[in-house]
């Protein structure tokens, strides 16, 4: 994840004036942080209800809903979205 933190980052922050990217880096690692807690929370809470195999079942299951849901946005037409998310460019 190390690689593309940095590169999300500078994706991000390009679009931006130079005084504000402070800012923003602040606010983009602030928010991964948090994301990675309360990941760690949520699933620690599903590994107790559901046990380490349910947990990773849950968590695929988020992952592949999420490809699901966010693919269609990626280009106007599906076909071409599914090709991209699948295999890249």
């Amino acid at each position: 994840m190390g690689d593309q933190k940095v590169g999300l980052f500078f994706m991000i922050a390009s679009g931006t004036m130079i005084i504000g990217r402070f800012s923003i880096a602040h606010f983009f690692y602030g928010a991964f942080d948090i994301g990675v807690i309360s990941a760690g929370v949520s699933l620690g809470f599903l590994a107790d209800l559901f046990g380490l195999r349910g947990m990773f079942m849950i968590a695929a299951g988020i992952g592949f809903t999420a490809a699901l849901f966010f693919m269609p946005t990626i280009q106007s037409q599906i076909g071409r979205s599914v090709r991209r998310t699948l295999i890249g460019k």
